[in-house]
């Protein structure tokens, strides 16, 4: 696969592909009557359990500027599902953790992902899709060391959607 039609034909399988699997799981949030970017949220940080992570860490996993983060982390405060502590190891950081009322919304925000996951991969086999995980990690690799994204390169090993 060397003529450029059929990389750019890959690549629009790719970016189209994203968009409609974001897609689906954006309305599966707004069935649980969360909007996607405080649901990816909670996702993260049910993956960071116990220990929280700090707000650099979800701005970072959002892929948004600061200001963007907090907002969606005030959200997220108002509804008593997250709080914020000071760092024990760094003062100038911020610990953003579930609380008990978000920590059964944040498992239902795994549970169905999980689903989705399911559903949209299940009849793949497993070779098919190791080939196409090792090829997309080589895309991203080639990505990442083309420039801007590396700020948030590490967070897309643990990308939701």
């Amino acid at each position: 696969m060397s003529d450029l039609p059929s990389k750019q034909s890959l690549i629009a399988a790719l970016v189209g592909t994203a968009r409609a699997l974001q897609t689906l799981f954006d309305a599966q949030l707004r069935e649980m009557g969360i909007t996607a970017a405080r649901g990816r949220v909670l996702w993260f940080l049910a993956k960071k359990l116990p220990h929280g992570a700090t707000q650099s860490d979800v701005t970072d996993y959002l892929r948004v500027e600061n200001p963007t983060a907090v907002r969606i982390l005030d959200g997220l405060e108002t509804l008593g599902h997250i709080r914020r502590r000071p760092s024990e190891t760094d003062r100038r950081a911020k610990i953003i953790e579930l609380t008990e009322a978000g920590r059964p919304i944040a498992e239902e925000v795994v549970r169905e992902s999980r689903m989705l996951y399911r559903n949209v991969l299940d009849d793949i086999s497993d070779e098919d899709l190791a080939t196409t995980k090792r090829v997309l990690d080589t895309v991203l690799r080639n990505v990442n060391a083309m420039g801007p994204a590396r700020r948030w390169a590490h967070a897309d090993r643990e990308s939701v959607l």
